[in-house]
């Protein structure tokens, strides 16, 4: 039941607020999800900073 589960945002950390017996694993998943928009987003920014450099060159 997703009446069950309270999403909160803290920073970029959404964390279910109630337990269920499914808790540990939705908690690794947003873990996870969380890990890998940090990387992607530190991947897109280092390809800005190459293409900065790059013109300065």
């Amino acid at each position: 039941n997703l009446n069950d589960f309270s999403l909160l945002k803290d920073g970029n950390f959404i964390e279910l607020t109630q337990q269920s017996p499914l808790f540990s694993e939705h908690e690794a998943l947003l873990k996870l999800i969380d890990n890998q928009a940090n990387h992607l987003a530190s991947t897109s920014d280092a390809y800005k900073v190459q293409e900065i450099l790059e013109r300065f060159a």
